[in-house]
């Protein structure tokens, strides 16, 4: 009976150590689970983050897109605008001329 009472203490031991270390690795991979899914919505939250700004970049370069029309429109405005004047300056010259031409 005692060599029974013995190996069964030494099965309730063991059992013991395994109970403990089954909990060990139960507790471990708890705490992996939960720093995984920490990391995850870290993750989550960069990717929106970065979507967000990607939106933000994309509506700035539209902008700029728009004004660079809009200043290539008015440049060629005002190129129009300023041949119309020199050649309204060109008349007045030959007006002028004319106008001399008779006056002499």
């Amino acid at each position: 009976m005692t060599r029974e009472n013995e190996s069964n203490a030494q099965l309730e031991e063991a059992i013991v150590k395994q109970d403990k270390a089954t909990d060990e690795v139960r507790n471990e991979s708890k705490s992996l689970d939960e720093r995984r899914t920490e990391v995850e919505n870290d993750v989550a939250i960069q990717r929106n983050k970065l979507s967000t700004e990607a939106t933000r970049l994309n509506n700035a370069r539209n902008t700029v897109s728009e004004m660079n029309k809009a200043l290539e429109e008015r440049m060629e405005r005002k190129e129009t605008a300023q041949k119309k004047f020199e050649a309204a300056l060109d008349r007045l010259d030959r007006i002028k001329a004319t106008a001399d031409q008779i006056k002499a």
